[in-house]
């Protein structure tokens, strides 16, 4: 599942409201950024690799 922002602090507004700790907004803050570096887009991957370091299931995000 592809989650795809307009803009960096999209992204990072997005991972805020969805994370329950520090370290879930962390992994996913580095995914965002790596993506960007190497794309040049902004948007998260939240496949099996990331979505086992994030507790809840991956529907439970909002996509909003």
């Amino acid at each position: 599942m592809n989650v795809q922002f307009e803009t960096h602090l999209d992204g990072i507004y997005w991972i805020a409201r969805n994370v329950k700790d520090e370290v879930q907004f962390e992994i996913l803050r580095e995914e965002l950024l790596f993506n960007y570096i190497f794309t040049k887009s902004h948007f998260l991957t939240l496949n099996k690799n990331i979505m086992k370091y994030l507790s809840g299931p991956l529907w439970s995000f909002n996509t909003n």
